[in-house]
């Protein structure tokens, strides 16, 4: 019935313009990508910021359409703002190759969506995964 991390708040959230900390990021590293978020609303509030990746010009059909890759849950009061990042390992877009019978993480172009939930997606950035 509901999307995947779809949660209820009786307040509404702006997000801020998402940036990567950098364009490009090594396949043994860390993704890190921040915002600035506020309570738009009257009321004291709990978001989940939530980050999806995909795989831009994927051909492999096995692979998700979209993965979550990080969350991060935070409080404000009316009106106040906050800066979040969030990070995870690069590794976390690996994905088994039944040619190499090993997981990889496919060096290229990733979309990186960031919102409320699988389908409230608010902004989406751009990165390359080195290898």
């Amino acid at each position: 019935l509901f999307p995947f991390g779809h949660g209820r708040s009786y307040t509404q959230f702006h997000y801020g313009t998402a940036k990567p900390a950098r364009g490009s990021f090594a396949a043994s590293g860390v993704v890190t990508v921040s915002l600035e978020l506020t309570n738009a609303g009257g009321r004291d509030g709990d978001e989940v910021v939530q980050v999806y990746s995909q795989r831009i010009g994927a051909e492999n059909p096995q692979l998700p359409r979209q993965r979550l890759c990080a969350f991060q849950r935070v409080s404000l009061r009316p009106s106040q703002r906050s800066p979040v990042t969030l990070s995870f390992p690069a590794a976390n877009l690996r994905h088994w190759d039944t040619r190499t019978k090993a997981y990889v993480v496919d060096a290229g172009d990733y979309e990186l969506h960031v919102g409320a939930s699988s389908a409230d997606l608010r902004q989406t950035v751009t990165i390359r995964i080195e290898p």
